[in-house]
């Protein structure tokens, strides 16, 4: 079973990387030094266009954890989260939210955990 790997060009690592049915992904936004909202947003994109490129989707993700650079933020967060994931709780993933320091100029950096669909058997 080979590994997938998914970068940006960025130098040692990749934004996501996928073997078998499981698909590890890191999102953040793609403009630093936005707003949080717009930034937030920003993840939020990249990581759906991420988990398509490895053939998942935000429906079959296990585990999220948030990093926030302001802990202050986080009902902000959770409003614009709430609506994104979906009001169905048989798809919503387990998540935690933590204060900690970003790259300059980011706000929000999103680590996850996904399944995907393989031949013959459905998530």
């Amino acid at each position: 079973m080979n590994v997938e790997r998914w970068g940006t060009g960025a130098k040692g690592r990749n934004h996501t990387v996928a073997r078998g049915e499981m698909v590890w992904s890191v999102s953040n936004a793609t403009r630093p030094g936005s707003p949080f909202v717009e930034q937030v947003e920003q993840t939020l994109a990249f990581l759906d266009e991420s988990l398509q490129k490895a053939g998942s989707s935000r429906n079959q993700l296990l585990t999220v954890q948030v990093l926030l650079s302001d802990i202050n933020e986080r009902e902000t967060f959770d409003e614009i989260w709430c609506r994104w994931i979906g009001n169905d709780p048989e798809r919503w993933p387990q998540r935690s939210v933590f204060q900690s320091t970003l790259a300059p100029g980011l706000n929000i950096e999103m680590i996850i955990t996904a399944c995907r669909e393989s031949k013959g058997r459905s998530f």
